[in-house]
């Protein structure tokens, strides 16, 4: 999430490529981060946005 999220790239996580041992575990793998990267696009700007963001990016977060 944190190579997806990080980008200023939207199309960047298209790009992530992650090694699995089968082809149903690579496939449970990019529906769970589609899945999740879902569910971040839909949030509201406020604090869950910005939980989210200090969870991801420590550093950057103290100096909000």
């Amino acid at each position: 999430m944190k190579l997806a999220l990080g980008s200023e790239d939207a199309g960047y996580f298209k790009r992530i490529l992650a090694i699995t041992f089968t082809n149903d575990a690579a496939g449970e793998m990019k529906k769970r981060i589609l899945e999740a990267l879902r569910r971040f696009g839909r949030l509201p700007p406020g604090p869950a946005l910005l939980a989210i963001d200090r969870h991801y990016y420590p550093s950057r977060s103290r100096q909000l």
